[in-house]
């Protein structure tokens, strides 16, 4: 009885995701869509999820020649998973080279069947105190507590008779701060 239990859970499983993301291993993912991944020896470079929009929390982890260890803040970012999708970054030969990229801010290469393209703009999560990160998932429901409040939902949205929606638009996003017309922008370029 216990062999056709598990028989059916690995069939069931198998059937509820159609994809994996697809890591590079200078990438350390954090959680997917609000949910702590904890990573197991086996799926360390591979993830099972379901076609569509991701939300994606990463950090650049490596470990150079000399030992030394080099790791970013966390990355949140949405990805169009459409199949296998691969996520690397830019690879550093020294860990100075990284060190002074991460400064900047990482490019986050985006593969799949349907298209690729580069991230070069994700948010950080901000951490609070002592261990910073150690509460991911709380971290990424404030931050998206955050975005969602900066862009109004469609349910929102009620337009005067005679303004129409890029007037909205338009004036929404001059009353806008930086980080909210940042946030957008990103959100148009991933949509």
């Amino acid at each position: 009885m216990k062999k056709i239990s598990l028989l059916m859970a690995l069939i069931i499983s198998n059937l509820a995701y159609s994809s994996e993301i697809i890591v590079s291993k200078s990438i350390q993912v954090l959680a997917i869509n609000g949910k702590e991944i904890n990573e197991s020896f086996l799926s360390k470079n591979k993830i099972e999820v379901e076609d569509g929009s991701q939300q994606i929390v990463v950090r650049y982890s490596h470990r150079f020649r000399n030992n030394d260890l080099l790791e970013s803040k966390p990355y949140i970012f949405t990805i169009d998973v459409q199949g296998d999708t691969t996520l690397a970054t830019d690879q550093f030969t020294t860990y100075a080279q990284a060190a002074a990229n991460i400064k900047k801010q990482i490019n986050w290469h985006i593969n799949n069947q349907n298209k690729s393209y580069t991230l070069n703009n994700a948010d950080q999560l901000q951490g609070k105190g002592f261990m910073p990160y150690r509460n991911i998932e709380q971290l990424i429901q404030e931050y998206n507590g955050t975005v969602n409040s900066a862009v109004p939902s469609e349910s929102q949205l009620s337009l005067d008779g005679d303004q129409n929606a890029k007037d909205y638009l338009i004036k929404q996003y001059k009353a806008a701060s930086q980080e909210q017309k940042d946030r957008f922008k990103m959100w148009f370029i991933q949509h």
